[in-house]
């Protein structure tokens, strides 16, 4: 019985540790005017406290990174350094995204 419940609380484990690698996959775009033109990438990332629930540091301004631009996309995603550091910084509560604009 013992063996089948540490076989059991392994499985757990492992389930557990792959489902919280596949938020690496969540990602939004926003395109404003006609999309991008000159295929320019400039990114930036964003540090939350709480889960998310609070900000750290400064908002990311996706106006002020796209320039001069008025036709660009906006990109929020967990790219997979966002992944490796959230690994090493959830125990603190602090989760990071990245934010990255195409012009």
């Amino acid at each position: 019985m013992r063996k089948n419940s540490v076989n059991r609380c392994a499985s757990s484990l492992v389930l557990l540790l792959a489902m919280s690698s596949l938020p690496s996959c969540y990602s939004i775009e926003h395109t404003v005017g006609s999309g991008p033109v000159l295929h320019e990438e400039v990114s930036q990332r964003q540090w939350y406290l709480l889960f998310g629930f609070l900000h750290l540091g400064q908002r990311v301004d996706s106006r002020r990174l796209a320039g001069d631009a008025t036709s660009y996309r906006v990109r929020t995603e967990w790219s997979f350094t966002d992944m490796i550091l959230n690994l090493l910084t959830t125990p603190f509560t602090v989760t990071s995204r990245t934010v990255t604009i195409e012009k």
